[in-house]
């Protein structure tokens, strides 16, 4: 996916949790659409729009988000919003509900 771009989004936001390599230890509560729709190319630089739902949605503008120069954390409204990530599987949370807004 080549110089991706939002298109279209969906009004409906939801509040999940995500987490990236570049700060693998902590996690965060990021707003994102439940469905968007991005133009882009492909490697023979042919453009295409599609439509990406549920957690390739999210996956998708997360990684744009990168392209952009925005990390996950740069969403955070205090230090408190950072979850740390538990290295143990006995230690995990449960995953938290989505929050519609």
């Amino acid at each position: 996916m080549l110089n991706p771009e939002t298109v279209e989004q969906c009004k409906e936001i939801l509040y999940l949790y995500e987490n990236c390599l570049s700060f693998a230890d902590w996690r965060v509560r990021v707003p994102r659409p439940s469905w968007t729709a991005v133009r882009y190319q492909d490697e023979q630089l042919v453009w295409h729009e599609e439509r990406f739902e549920g957690k390739v949605a999210r996956l998708v503008l997360h990684e744009i988000d990168h392209t952009n120069g925005i990390l996950y954390i740069d969403y955070l409204t205090s230090a408190d919003e950072l979850i740390p990530v538990r290295p143990s599987i006995d230690d995990r949370d449960p995953e938290p509900e989505a929050a519609l807004v």
